[in-house]
């Protein structure tokens, strides 16, 4: 991993946000952090950025508990949130989890290592994901794009569907009998109808 990780740390208490920077200063340079400490400025901050991953508190001025998590999580649903909180509530961590939080961090536990190990599973699990769905996509296009009846079969389905036979619909389009059979043998293997 040698690209630099793009952080919105979203914390209102100075001292927690200022041991959250110092404990990622000995990995700095694959970094970089904006601190910011409502959620207000978060979301705003989050509709111009292209930030790779949240850092959140839970309890802010402007906004606590779960709903401060799914109110960005509905602004921006395929960045990756890991949570920060002072409760150990195990229920609420995975109730979290299940929602698509990244984890869920109890800052009194948090060490160096342990939040740097976090935000760097976060970020491949994200690419991987984001990898896959990008992958699904293609395929789903490509089937598309191989199913997909051209111009002419739709012009052939559409006489057949009026009633004309093969060979007058060869007649009106100026093709031979063989080529209309060959379009409808494609269409029927498209349409994965049988005969």
């Amino acid at each position: 991993m040698n690209e630099v990780i793009k952080i919105l740390l979203v914390e209102d208490n100075l001292g927690d946000a200022g041991l959250i920077q110092e404990s990622l200063a000995e990995k700095a340079a694959l970094f970089e952090i904006t601190h910011v400490d409502r959620l207000s400025e978060a979301i705003k901050l989050l509709e111009g950025n292209n930030f790779d991953l949240v850092l959140l508190d839970l309890s802010l001025p402007d906004s606590s508990g779960i709903d401060t998590f799914r109110k960005v999580q509905l602004k921006i649903p395929n960045l990756p949130i890991i949570l920060l909180t002072g409760l150990d509530d195990e229920v609420l961590a995975l109730k979290l989890i299940k929602e698509g939080a990244q984890d869920y961090l109890v800052k009194g536990q948090i060490n160096s290592k342990v939040l740097i190990k976090s935000i760097c599973y976060a970020f491949e699990r994200h690419n991987k994901n984001s990898e896959k769905a990008q992958r699904k996509d293609e395929i789903v296009k490509s089937e598309e794009t191989e199913h997909a009846v051209s111009e002419i079969e739709k012009s052939i389905l559409t006489l057949i569907a009026e009633g004309m036979s093969n060979e007058k619909i060869a007649e009106k389009l100026h093709l031979s009998l063989s080529t209309i059979r060959s379009h409808m043998g494609v269409v029927i293997t498209k349409l994965y109808v049988s005969n």
